[in-house]
């Protein structure tokens, strides 16, 4: 009874170390296939030309949606004559003749065309705020008052400028940048400078 008590039990650890020796086996297979599914992944999408990578969806991007624009397109070289031809003729800011140019009213011009027109023509635009604030003082308008009217950005704003001038009833801002203003009005007036930096800061 000893020895078949003995046999049972033998047998039974020799299948228990079977199903040991079988799950390790399995688990070891199962790791392998998951090893060799990411190497073939990492493969597949560095070496592949199945699907972009990043790197390829923004060179796509650059290459495929834009393009740089051809300068000498006619569309351009009609905005640059139209541009030259206002700052030959008028003493407009570099803001107001683009806004004149893309005028649905006026030149109608598209806003890439006139954008580049005006930034690659030459002219300077301190002396045609100074051009500006002569024929506004001419008017009548304070020096002060010039100051206002070339540097304020929105026509509601500029209308009490213009008051006890002959161009009262006019609300148009000139719409120059700060430095190109103040540099008008000083040589106006033969001053270093009408306003300190605080109140230029204050009046914008």
């Amino acid at each position: 009874m000893d020895n078949i008590d003995m046999a049972v039990a033998k047998n039974r650890k020799k299948k228990s170390g079977l199903k040991k020796l079988g799950f390790i086996i399995a688990l070891i297979a199962v790791i392998a296939v998951i090893i060799v599914v990411i190497l073939i992944l990492v493969n597949k999408n560095s070496n592949s030309g199945d699907g972009p990578t990043v790197d390829d969806s923004m060179h796509e991007m650059d290459s495929g949606e834009y393009e740089e624009p051809d300068y000498t397109a006619k569309e351009y070289t009609d905005a640059i004559a139209v541009a030259q031809k206002y700052a030959k003729t008028t003493n407009l800011s570099m803001q107001r003749m683009y806004e004149k140019m893309t005028d649905e009213n006026g030149d109608a011009i598209g806003y890439d065309y006139a954008r580049y027109a005006v930034n690659n023509i030459k002219v300077d635009w301190a002396e045609k705020a100074y051009n500006r604030a002569k024929e506004l003082v001419d008017a009548g308008v304070s020096v002060p008052a010039v100051y206002m009217i070339l540097s304020k950005r929105t026509d509601q704003d500029c209308k009490e400028y213009y008051e006890d001038s002959r161009l009262a009833g006019t609300s148009q801002c000139e719409q120059f940048e700060t430095g190109e203003a103040k540099k008008a009005t000083d040589k106006l007036t033969g001053n270093k400078s009408m306003y300190s930096s605080s109140e230029e800061e204050s009046q914008e």
